[in-house]
């Protein structure tokens, strides 16, 4: 004899179990595409200071280069920006 509840009970776990397995996809895809945006983000941080490093850069670009990085990062994780900085060699008095 056929028994729709355990049929119907077959496919609602069967659905349940499906969609979990795309939720799961669904949020494993989401981390690792926010994980190669970090890496992104230190890829280009080490290729400044290689630039910098080889004098192709002069050190007051690099500040500005490395500072834009610090702000794009903070943004995008939610934190307030930096007021801006003083500059590092004031002029003497007159």
């Amino acid at each position: 004899m056929r028994r729709p509840e355990v049929i119907w009970g077959t496919i609602g776990l069967a659905g349940a179990l499906l969609i979990g397995a795309v939720v799961i996809w669904l949020v494993d895809k989401w981390r690792k595409r926010q994980a190669a945006g970090g890496m992104d983000t230190h890829r280009e941080l080490s290729e400044y200071r290689a630039m910098y490093e080889r004098g192709e850069l002069t050190e007051e670009e690099y500040a500005r280069l490395r500072n834009r990085v610090a702000e794009r990062v903070k943004s995008a994780v939610g934190l307030p920006p930096s007021p801006p900085s003083e500059p590092a060699n004031p002029p003497p008095p007159a």
